[in-house]
């Protein structure tokens, strides 16, 4: 039994043996999970688990050919490294042409590409949830001097914001 077990355990008796064995083991599992590792840790795993959320969503709804609006200009932009019209989104050409090199077959490129979209956003998605984390640390204290609980509260918020 582990020492914020046995508290919890304590203060439970009231509840009944079944709910203190279970619901309470596991309350104060996680809690001990949790007050192991620092909040910038866990702010790199959730990042990181929104990413791969948002990533699986846009890849499972990725469109297989072209588009309307200016995803035709982007894809043929992208695989003739032409200039597309004004800004021209010069990075994202780029990366595109690298992922229609190995796109193979000419059929599958718009596909390609619009993976790159779907990945791009995924990404945004992810630094988007980093940035907000670091204005509410800044909001609430410093990194260093946050406590659990105050961390639990930042990243539920953004989750739920998200």
């Amino acid at each position: 039994m582990t020492p914020l077990y046995r508290e919890f355990a304590s203060a439970g008796e009231a509840w009944g043996e079944a709910n203190k064995k279970g619901f309470c083991y596991l309350r104060c599992l996680i809690l001990e999970i949790m007050a192991e590792h620092t909040f910038r840790k866990w702010n790199l795993i959730t990042g990181w688990a929104v990413f791969l959320v948002a990533a699986i969503t846009y890849l499972l709804t990725v469109e297989p050919t072209v588009s309307w609006w200016d995803c035709g200009e982007f894809i043929s932009s992208a695989y003739k490294l032409e200039v597309g019209h004004p800004p021209g989104a010069p990075l994202f050409a780029l990366v595109a042409r690298i992922f229609t090199i190995f796109a193979g077959d000419p059929s599958k490129v718009a596909l390609s590409v619009n993976i790159v979209s779907a990945l791009s956003s995924a990404f945004t998605i992810l630094f988007l949830f980093w940035s907000v984390t670091h204005l509410a640390l800044k909001m609430v204290k410093k990194a260093a001097e946050i406590s659990l609980a105050e961390g639990l509260a930042v990243l539920g918020a953004e989750l739920l914001a998200l």
